[in-house]
């Protein structure tokens, strides 16, 4: 029965063990047209030496410059937690939208090194542009 346990434990019995952890950075209300970024910050230090890949989706109509991120697109590459960022321009159309993202890392010890995997998302405010 031991066995089983251990073998049970590997495969993720204890999820809080694989699993990322990263925070959306809360992003303001923006006037339709304008140009901002969306920000998200890994909240342990994740091994350098191997990938880190960060792969968003966003509703229709809501268009990021990039749709995929890795170390290069880290701010402060000497950070302990490393926050990327990826710029967009919001939607000409008011309303909503959601963007989500799947984030893939490692920590290590001296021992093993451990893949972990989290989703995080952000609901982005537009709103019409002031008339005169």
């Amino acid at each position: 029965m031991q066995g089983v346990l251990l073998l049970w434990l590997a495969a993720g019995g204890d999820r809080a063990l694989i699993e990322a952890r990263a925070q959306a950075l809360e992003l303001a209300p923006l006037v339709a047209g304008t140009s901002s970024a969306l920000s998200l910050l890994v909240l342990e230090a994740p091994e350098r030496e191997l990938p880190l890949e960060v792969r968003f989706s966003a509703d229709a109509g809501f268009e990021l410059l990039e749709d995929r991120l890795d170390w290069s697109a880290v701010v402060d590459p000497l950070a302990l937690q490393p926050r990327l960022s990826v710029p967009f321009r919001a939607p000409e159309q008011p309303g909503e939208y959601r963007i989500t993202a799947s984030v893939d890392y490692s920590v290590c010890s001296e021992q093993w090194c451990r893949r972990k995997h989290g989703e995080v998302a952000w609901t982005v405010v537009v709103q019409a542009a002031a008339t005169d």
